[in-house]
């Protein structure tokens, strides 16, 4: 079974495709859905992502040195030992999603 999600006169939609042909559903496929009696061809629809994420998290392997140099004006490691965040920086923590914490 392959799913798709594709533009549509009336919105986003899903669909099942098979031999080059989308079927609609109504629902989706993360929950209970019926089959619908449209069959559109796949090759004339816009096909969009199969899901619009709530919340999108994204931390590159050098994260820590990239804060460091972003925060010191490219400096490894700041002057003061401030434990890595300088004085009067507000940071988010991805443990505490939703809250903002000032450096002391």
């Amino acid at each position: 079974m392959i799913w798709c999600r594709f533009e549509d006169a009336d919105g986003p939609l899903y669909g099942l495709v098979e031999d080059g042909l989308v079927t609609t559903v109504t629902g989706n496929p993360f929950g209970g859905y019926e089959m619908g009696n449209r069959r559109l061809p796949l090759a004339g629809l816009r096909l969009l992502p199969p899901v619009i994420p709530n919340t999108f998290f994204c931390a590159g392997l050098n994260y820590r040195a990239h804060a460091e140099r972003a925060a010191y004006g490219g400096a490894l490691r700041p002057a003061g030992g401030t434990g890595g965040v300088p004085p009067g920086v507000r940071c988010r923590s991805a443990r505490r999603s939703g809250t903002a914490r000032t450096a002391r």
